[in-house]
């Protein structure tokens, strides 16, 4: 009955989205830019966006983008604060769309061994 007055009013139920993760264990940043060495792929069941959170609690402020595959051209990047574990969207982008994470930590703070992390998208 629910469907049908769904239907009747023209307002559709929320579609949910499957959205697809990878786990980067290890990553080394320094106050230079650097790419992870894997291709990701915004998802057909996602929303589009690409987005990136640290597991382990970041002790530096970091910059991390997300770059075409081709030619390393930016799509989009967030900054992360210091303890920051939220996920941050770095761009939107059509499914398929390829691309590859770089990040690097603020200047002037040094680097940043050993931490983990997961794209969505």
């Amino acid at each position: 009955m629910l469907c049908a007055m769904a239907l009747s009013s023209g307002v559709l139920p929320a579609t949910a989205h499957a959205q697809v993760t990878s786990d980067l264990i290890d990553w080394n940043l320094t106050e230079s830019t650097s790419t992870w060495n894997t291709q990701y792929h915004i998802s057909t069941s996602g929303d589009g966006w690409a987005a990136f959170r640290w597991l382990d609690s970041p002790n530096k402020t970091t910059v991390i983008s997300g770059n075409s595959c081709a030619d390393l051209t930016l799509y989009g990047s967030d900054t992360i604060g210091v303890n920051d574990t939220n996920y941050h969207n770095l761009f939107w982008g059509g499914a398929g769309t390829c691309f590859v994470l770089r990040g690097r930590t603020a200047s002037g703070s040094g680097s940043m061994v050993n931490h983990d992390g997961r794209v969505r998208r």
